[in-house]
């Protein structure tokens, strides 16, 4: 059961602040030298921890480790918040669109006032 729910804060600014990397993704096999598993895409646990300490937790090696889970919820509520801003930019467009086509009519209205 869930209790003392809460809205999670902001999170679009701090949201940009994190870097999408691609990386080499080494493993310890145990013998000298590592094992390479391929190119990855991701992000850094150690610069998520200063940003979203949250989303961080140690495995079981004791390394720091992404909950991409929690990411996510973090990254909609930073996707509602940009979602926001694109509505409030639309109606902004809309209204001063408006205005100028007012202006446009009536500067036509003055250009065939002045001409006759």
């Amino acid at each position: 059961m869930k209790t003392n729910i809460t809205d999670l804060p902001s999170t679009l600014d701090k949201v940009v602040k994190l870097r999408p990397v691609e990386y080499d993704w080494i493993t310890d096999s145990g013998v000298k030298g590592a094992e390479t598993k391929g190119r990855q895409i991701g992000l850094i646990a150690q610069e998520v921890e200063e940003i979203f300490p949250d989303a961080i937790w140690l495995n079981k090696k004791e390394q720091k480790t992404i909950s991409y889970i929690n990411l996510s919820v973090i990254f909609l509520k930073a996707l509602q918040e940009q979602q926001q801003i694109i509505n409030q930019l639309a109606e902004e467009n809309r209204v001063l669109n408006e205005r100028l086509n007012s202006l446009e009519g009536k500067i036509d209205a003055l250009s065939s006032t002045v001409a006759k």
